[in-house]
C-alpha cells in the first residue's frame, strides 16, 4: 500500500504523525472500552503484528527517498505494556531500524498505570531501549481518583500513588506522561459512580 501511493500525498503523510500497527486487542476489560478482546479458548490474548520490522524498514527507506530524517508515530496497542517481554522486542526492533537506516523515530503510546510499572519491574532493560527506540509520550488511563470509581470500571488502577510513580518513572527516562482523565462513570445498572466529591478530586488532581 506504502509503494502504490501517489508519491505527493505520500511524502505529506510521512511529515506528519500516523498510526503505526503493532498490536489489537487487550488482556483487560474495562467496562467504557470497546477496544478488540481475542480470545484464544478462555484466554483473552493481545495479538502482535508478525511483520514489525518488515513494515517499519519499507516506511523508512521511503522517508529516506523524500529526505525525510524524523517520523513520528502514534504505536498501537490501547495497553503498550501489557506484554512486558513482547513490548520490549517490538521497541529493540524500533532502535535496531533506525539505528540501521539513521532515521530517528518519535513514537508515542498508550497504557495502563500497572502494566507500565508491572513491565518496568519485569524487563529492567527497557529502562536502556525505550530511549534508545525513542518512545517520548505515553498517556496513561487515570480515569478517575478513587478506588470505588476504578472498581465499578474494572479498571487496574489502585491508589493515586501509584500513578504519581509512573509519572516520576517516565521522566527519568525521557517519557512525557499524560493523565487520560475520562469521567462521569455509570455502574452496571445506569447509576452514577461520580459523586461531587470525586468529581472535584479529578479535577484538582488534573491541575
Amino acid at each position: 500500500r506504502i509503494n502504490g501511493m501517489d508519491p505527493k500525498k505520500l511524502k505529506q503523510y510521512l511529515q506528519n504523525e500516523f498510526s503505526f500497527f503493532v498490536s489489537q486487542g487487550c488482556k483487560y476489560a474495562c467496562d467504557f472500552c470497546a477496544a478488540d478482546r481475542t480470545r484464544i479458548g478462555k484466554k483473552v490474548v493481545e495479538k502482535f503484528s508478525q511483520v514489525i520490522e518488515e513494515d517499519l524498514e519499507v516506511i523508512t527507506q521511503k522517508a529516506i527517498e523524500f529526505g525525510i530524517s524524523k517520523l513520528t508515530m502514534y504505536i498501537t496497542s490501547l495497553d503498550l505494556f501489557q506484554n512486558p517481554k513482547l513490548i520490549k522486542k517490538t521497541l529493540e526492533v524500533f532502535a535496531q531500524v533506525s539505528k540501521r537506516y539513521g532515521v530517528e523515530y518519535d513514537l508515542r503510546g498508550l497504557s495502563r498505570v500497572d502494566s507500565f510499572l508491572t513491565a518496568m519491574r519485569a524487563e529492567p532493560k527497557l529502562y536502556d531501549i525505550i530511549p534508545q527506540a525513542r518512545l517520548k509520550v505515553v498517556g496513561f488511563g487515570v480515569d478517575g481518583t478513587t478506588e470505588e470509581v476504578w472498581k465499578s470500571q474494572h479498571k487496574g488502577n489502585k491508589r493515586l500513588s501509584e500513578v504519581d510513580k509512573a509519572f516520576t518513572l517516565c521522566s527519568k527516562i525521557e517519557i512525557t506522561a499524560e493523565a487520560l482523565m475520562v469521567m462521569g462513570f455509570h455502574d452496571n445498572n445506569g447509576t452514577p459512580v461520580h459523586t461531587i466529591a470525586s468529581l472535584r478530586k479529578n479535577v484538582d488532581y488534573s491541575i
